[in-house]
């Protein structure tokens, strides 16, 4: 037997709710809130309950095995049946691809625009210290005397 796909994989998602309808129904009226489940703490046995099961545990088979609710076990159907086709299964492993590389990409951007502020932020500072003719000593850490400082703080440092 073919590695289930994910369910929560977006091409999966969409295949197993597009081409079942009636699925997609059932998990929107098991999602909606019912006001005194909604208050208490935990998921009590329910519709709720199998639900998410099925988007936790979807492949543990003694688990699913125990999942009574009819709309998940039509779920895990579907999943079983889009797990054995293989254009099913390449078009979901290249859409998680494509996910993990956007993931990839978006933090190498975010570190190099890290980089690149802290570089700025440097630059920003070297422009300030020659503006107000620090001495070049106070660049490196030693102190500058105490008037530039002054100077450049507008207050007295102890």
């Amino acid at each position: 037997m073919p590695t289930l796909l994910d369910p929560t994989n977006d091409y999966v998602f969409k295949r197993l709710f597009v081409e079942a309808p009636d699925l997609l129904i059932a998990l929107i009226n098991d999602l909606r809130p019912d006001p005194p489940k909604a208050d208490r703490l935990g998921h009590p046995p329910g519709p709720l309950r199998a639900w998410i099961t099925f988007f936790k545990h979807w492949q543990e088979e003694p688990t699913m095995a125990t999942v009574a609710h009819e709309p998940v076990k039509q779920a895990m159907s579907r999943i079983r049946e889009l797990s054995a086709d293989e254009e099913a299964r390449r078009l979901a492993f290249v859409r998680e691809r494509a996910l993990h590389d956007e993931v990839s990409f978006l933090n190498e951007a975010r570190r190099k625009g890290l980089q690149q502020g802290l570089q700025n932020g440097r630059e920003e500072v070297a422009r300030n210290l020659m503006t107000h003719r620090l001495p070049k000593a106070t660049a490196r850490g030693t102190p500058a005397p105490k008037s530039a400082q002054e100077q450049f703080n507008g207050a007295e440092v102890a």
